[in-house]
């Protein structure tokens, strides 16, 4: 699965199932963590953990299917 973006250079190429057990872990991880960093092209902030993760890391049951994984961070934004 490439990795697209109009800024990118160049382009990342990760096994299916490595992204899928990645994205799992993160699933898994976010929810109990203090703070998470987003890393792009070298530039990072911090975030707070993110008050809901979701994740659709399901394979095909088709051959020859392209399987998307998509990661879905949510905050609540403070104010009432």
């Amino acid at each position: 699965m490439p990795f697209s973006s109009s800024r990118a250079t160049r382009r990342t190429w990760i096994d299916g199932e490595a992204l899928r057990a990645a994205v799992r872990d993160l699933e898994t991880d976010l929810p109990s963590a203090e703070r998470v960093t987003v890393t792009v092209d070298g530039e990072s902030i911090e975030l707070p953990a993110p008050d809901a993760v979701e994740i659709d890391a399901d394979e095909s049951r088709l051959p020859f299917v392209d399987d998307p994984i998509s990661l879905e961070l949510r905050w609540s934004s403070g104010e009432e």
